[in-house]
């Protein structure tokens, strides 16, 4: 990356800030001096590397230089490291030639080595914060006193990139975050990648984005994206109605902000906290907004998630235009021109013009501007929105505002969300840029999935189940901002639906691994794992006919004896066995062999073997000879006992 030299940069952050109205902008280009130490005067060492930190790396300095430093470890092929010693310098080049662009910076001088020649210190944030301005360069150590310029093969070193914030609290203002990704959206002219802030102000700037330092040039992108105020002079956001501007842009002071950086892959990730007043009353609107701007570490894509959040206990409808200025086209005498989603080649339009943006989702809008030349050779842009737009895309111009006639530079997306009360709404939008249409195509969707990784989960089975089939139903849940291309299980393809799926994969007794895995539209993967168990259940061998037949207890009737139970009455009894199943009996009985009358029918549970029964008969014919029996059924079933006789009682005259 090409830097400014440090008195160079803080003039031109003075005119910048100044033009703008923006006081005490100089001061936030200034930090502390650097560290100095005294040089040794002879030096033995020609050779050098730095082996920590790792090339690249990201560090984000929370306090604009207050305290913390990178740590700094090499080895030299010094002959004297008694009396050696080394200086930690920053570098300026191209990232494709050993040659810098400039006059090595000073970071850290007269670092003294071990016995076995290799050192260790501490850069200071606040001395690279100094030295660079834009938190750019290439470490390298080299010996003291000495400031080569040539054969820097011999002091290899790691390019390094340090973003920081500093807070202002300008009316619309909140921070302003300078670095590789970040820096104010007032100073996008900077030789920087991502202008984030407020927007209030001009909001979210990737105007002129030169990366060629870490592998990419990049050019004019957007400027101005995201602010509450709209080029054809309207309140871009508005709660019920009314128009808002956050509480910090009417002097409150209300407005918060964070920030962190991974120092792998340099993604920054910003959180403001945004409270919503009217502008023409700065009474609070009931509704705020929790900003997240998460920029890629190649800064080519820049997501911005606006939680739009009641505050009052009240549901709220909040519209918001969503609005980003190609920059560079008009200003400089050339042409915007956009390509919708359905579209397949690049149109110009004029302020006041409007098109329909379908129903797809996600939807996303390509543009390139062409200065003077009336190519497309200064960059391509693009704008992805996740959520349904409410009307068709506005298009004006930022030069001439809402007057019709004059070329657009300028989309304008309109939302419609409605805020539960004590709930929230999301708005998710993401912004892109790229020096040629393929790469865009093809990165921002990949560093999308960079921004916001794809995500899948197991939700049955659960994890640790134990299973007694010979297969399992694996479904869960899915997210992908770039779209979900397949899940698979184990290998099975799954099916979609929304967000859910679901997958029927073979087990093998004992242990078994699931493995979901989520391929995206742009290629990205995401997984995730669980255990069970698989134990088939136990089945006994079939018995034989034999077998079954011995365990078959059929009901057996044995009639038995009949006594007398008083005038006109007869006590009949027997056995009965009821066997594998339940059953009832009774006794049959009558005059002679016509057995027409019946005792009450009783039941038996089963299994009852050889069981005593009885029953009392009565109006009984005195003198008269009975017939009896004893009957027994049920499912397995019905017997009948030996037919046997008894005398009535019979009264002596």
């Amino acid at each position: 990356m090409q830097g400014l030299q440090p008195g160079a940069l803080t003039r031109r952050i003075a005119l910048i800030m100044a033009s703008l109205g923006c006081a005490g902008a100089v001061a936030l280009a200034q930090a502390p001096p650097a560290a100095a130490l005294g040089a040794s005067a002879t030096n033995t060492i020609t050779q050098t590397a730095i082996t920590s930190p790792a090339d690249p790396s990201y560090f984000y300095d929370p306090t604009a230089g207050a305290y913390g430093g990178i740590t700094v470890t090499g080895t030299t092929n010094s002959t004297s490291p008694s009396t050696d010693t080394v200086d930690i310098d920053c570098y300026i080049d191209n990232g494709s030639s050993t040659e810098p662009n400039s006059t090595p910076l000073p970071l850290v001088r007269g670092v003294t080595l071990n016995s076995s020649g290799a050192f260790s210190t501490t850069v200071p944030y606040a001395a690279i914060e100094t030295a660079t301005s834009n938190g750019a360069c290439r470490l390298r150590a080299v010996p003291s006193g000495t400031t080569p310029t040539s054969g820097l093969g011999s002091f290899a070193g790691p390019r390094i990139l340090l973003s920081y914030l500093k807070p202002t609290y300008s009316p619309g203002s909140p921070s302003v975050l300078y670095g590789y990704t970040l820096t104010a959206p007032e100073l996008s002219a900077v030789d920087t990648v991502a202008a984030a802030g407020s927007y209030n102000s001009c909001g979210l700037g990737m105007a002129l984005a030169s990366q060629s330092y870490f592998g990419d040039v990049l050019t004019n992108a957007f400027d101005c994206a995201d602010s509450f105020l709209a080029p054809n002079f309207t309140p871009a956001l508005q709660v019920g109605g009314q128009a808002a501007q956050t509480a910090g842009a009417a002097g409150t002071g209300a407005l918060t902000v964070s920030a962190s950086q991974d120092p792998v892959t340099g993604a920054m990730t910003i959180h403001e906290t945004e409270p919503l007043v009217s502008t023409s009353t700065d009474a609070s609107l009931g509704v705020q907004d929790e900003r997240t701007i998460q920029i890629s570490g190649q800064g080519k894509v820049v997501l911005v998630t606006d939680d739009f959040v009641s505050t009052d206990g009240q549901a709220h409808t909040v519209t918001y235009t969503v609005s980003a200025t190609v920059d560079d086209g008009i200003y400089s005498g050339g042409s915007d021109f956009f390509q919708l989603p359905g579209q397949t080649g690049f149109t110009g339009y004029q302020t006041g013009q409007t098109a329909s943006l379908g129903a797809g989702l996600p939807g996303t809008i390509y543009a390139y501007n062409s200065p003077n030349s009336g190519t497309a050779s200064a960059g391509y842009n693009a704008i992805t929105y996740f959520n349904q737009p409410s009307g068709p895309l506005g298009l004006y111009s930022a030069v001439d505002g809402g007057f019709s006639g004059s070329p657009a530079d300028t989309p304008q997306i309109p939302f419609t969300l409605n805020v539960p009360a004590g709930g929230s709404q999301s708005l998710n939008v993401a912004f892109a840029s790229d020096y040629q249409l393929s790469a865009l195509t093809t990165d921002l969707p990949q560093e999308l999935d960079l921004v916001t990784p794809p995500t899948i989960t197991i939700g049955s089975p659960s994890a640790g189940a134990s299973e007694s089939s010979p297969s399992v139903t694996v479904s869960g849940s899915v997210s992908a901002a770039t779209g979900v291309a397949s899940v698979s299980v184990n290998g099975v393809a799954a099916t979609l639906s929304g967000t859910s799926y679901s997958a029927t994969v073979p087990l093998s007794s004992g242990a078994n691994t699931l493995t979901a895995v989520l391929t995206t539209k742009a290629g990205a993967t995401a997984s995730s794992t669980e255990t069970v168990t698989y134990t088939p259940a136990t089945t006994a061998s079939a018995p034989t006919l034999k077998q079954q037949l011995r365990r078959i207890w059929l009901p057996i009737a044995d009639t038995g004896s009949a006594r007398r139970a008083g005038r006109h009455y007869e006590r009949l009894t027997g056995r009965v066995t009821a066997g594998n199943d339940g059953v009832s009996y009774y006794f049959a009985y009558g005059v002679g062999r016509r057995l027409t009358r019946r005792s009450a029918i009783r039941r038996l549970r089963p299994g009852d073997r050889g069981r005593g029964v009885a029953a009392t008969v009565g109006r009984l014919a005195a003198g008269r000879r009975y017939h009896y029996r004893l009957v027994v059924f049920g499912k397995l079933g019905r017997s009948v006992g030996r037919t046997l006789t008894f005398h009535a009682f019979a009264e002596s005259r």
